[in-house]
């Protein structure tokens, strides 16, 4: 790695963002062979405070919580505690009989049998026709109806837990049958109820005994505790120029993470830092170990990192910042590196609501992390360049 290139071009490029406004702050990490060979941070936590980005800073990680959660299972796996092809309803029954929502030429709205029944690989692939709440289909307004009445009784005092919430979901019409589309949405949050029904223990005392404090992860959590939210990081969304400047609210998906919650997100409720992120990217870039603790067994790693999608699923995995990638368990992973114009095959991660990103490289022996706060994500507009950038540097 030519550690003064990298040096050069990546601060040239991250404080070329934050400097012109094309963002309020952003920090990255990157390790070569199990060195830091990068880290840079730029920009202010806080705009209106004046507060600069430092090195300790707390993002929410969103949907970068999932590669923890698709850990929490293949340690499980490696247990023997399910199979990849075992029914979702033997853990949580109430998906025994579950119904897909099908439109006729009409419109008119039919709740039919699917052709088979969810298994645990649906949930990992995104396979499952489990949707976010959304308007485009029956099944993401029954979801977004589902996620309106839990924010009331939330608000009343009456908050649902895991358990509540995955059979809650399981009322909702499926979008798809199960597996026979990609359909990015809240099936591994289903999973981190499984990891709950399977291992006996809450999703994030799982977490933290499984991974976080093998680690040393110590800013990782399903929420900030009152110490540190001075830490945490203010979120913000494009102003009237497109401008990241105007901070955003509560309702505009910015929960506040500041007290535990009874619904623990596998799927995206996880806060942390640049550095504890970066030492989980560097066990999956070290197939499954770091500092000689072993989370993984390398053949987990790599059926995690191999893609999943036949090919009618990848008809479906088109957006643009997934450009040359397939999707393993709950993870992206790089097939076409000449698609992407980065990287090299087998890199894999994936990435938050919020912006940010991360990949592992085993055959390069990368860890690449990259934190900011904004929404929308934007990824595509500022991921290629700083991979490229990344990639551009190797001189091996």
């Amino acid at each position: 790695m030519n550690t003064n290139k990298l040096r050069t071009n990546m601060d040239a490029l991250l404080k070329g963002w934050t400097d012109s406004g094309a963002l309020p702050c952003v920090q990255a990490i990157v390790s070569h062979r199990g060195q830091v060979v990068y880290e840079g941070a730029f920009g202010y936590a806080d705009i209106e405070e004046n507060r600069p980005i430092k090195s300790d800073a707390i993002f929410r990680a969103y949907s970068m919580s999932k590669g923890f959660t698709s850990t929490c299972m293949m340690m499980l796996h490696e247990q023997g505690k399910y199979k990849m092809h075992d029914p979702l309803s033997r853990f949580i029954p109430e998906y025994k009989n579950m119904k897909v929502a099908q439109a006729d030429a009409a419109g008119h709205i039919d709740l039919v049998k699917p052709h088979r029944e969810i298994v645990i690989r649906d949930l990992f692939t995104m396979a499952s026709g489990i949707p976010y709440p959304g308007d485009g289909t029956p099944s993401e307004r029954a979801m977004a109806l589902l996620f309106n009445r839990m924010g009331r009784d939330i608000k009343a005092g009456k908050p649902w837990d895991t358990q509540r919430v995955a059979r809650e979901v399981a009322k909702v019409p499926l979008t798809a049958h199960p597996g026979e589309h990609f359909w990015y949405g809240f099936s591994i949050d289903l999973l981190g109820a499984l990891v709950e029904v399977l291992s006996g223990q809450k999703l994030g005392a799982f977490m933290r005994e499984h991974i976080f404090e093998p680690l040393g992860l110590t800013d990782t959590a399903f929420y900030v505790p009152k110490d540190k939210q001075h830490r945490l990081v203010s979120a913000y969304g494009p102003d009237a120029k497109g401008i990241f400047t105007r901070k955003l609210t509560d309702d505009e998906f910015v929960a506040d993470y500041l007290s535990p919650p009874a619904f623990e997100s596998g799927g995206g409720g996880l806060v942390t830092t640049a550095q504890d992120m970066h030492r989980f990217t560097k066990m999956l870039a070290g197939m499954g170990q770091l500092d000689g603790v072993r989370l993984l067994s390398p053949t987990s790693v790599e059926l995690m990192r191999t893609n999943h999608l036949s090919p009618e699923q990848m008809k479906d995995f088109t957006w643009d910042m997934m450009r040359g990638y397939g999707y393993g368990l709950a993870l992206r992973t790089m097939l076409r590196p000449e698609l992407a114009g980065y990287g090299s095959v087998g890199e894999f991660g994936w990435d938050g609501m919020m912006g940010t990103w991360f990949a592992a490289d085993p055959k390069q022996q990368l860890a690449i992390n990259y934190m900011v706060q904004i929404n929308p994500g934007s990824q595509y507009e500022f991921i290629p360049n700083f991979m490229q950038t990344v990639y551009g540097s190797l001189d091996v």
